[in-house]
């Protein structure tokens, strides 16, 4: 059986003793005394893998990158090159959390 590691993003990425690591980071919701939410970043665990598996990832997710580009769930800014891809205003429920 595979253990799951839900995460939110990566804090910091790095190439150490030949193997890429990067650090998983989970956003948790935490309610204030004035009702405000404030989101606290928890670590999530570490992604270890050699350079051949980090290739594959970022092979991996650079055409999943191109699907949502396809399919309208990120939008990418024409005018600067350079610019951070944002997510849809409305992106797609996933099935997993329904």
């Amino acid at each position: 059986m595979s253990k799951q590691i839900c995460c939110d993003g990566v804090e910091v990425i790095g190439f150490i003793n030949n193997s890429v690591r990067a650090k998983l980071i989970s956003v948790i919701p935490e309610k204030k005394a004035d009702d405000s939410i404030s989101r606290q970043i928890e670590e999530a665990g570490t992604l270890i893998m050699s350079p051949e598996g980090f290739i594959n990832c970022y092979q991996a997710f650079n055409q999943l990158f191109k699907e949502l580009i396809d399919k309208g769930v990120i939008n990418t800014q024409q005018a600067t090159p350079s610019a951070t891809p944002s997510v849809a205003e409305k992106p797609t429920e996933s099935p997993n959390f329904q």
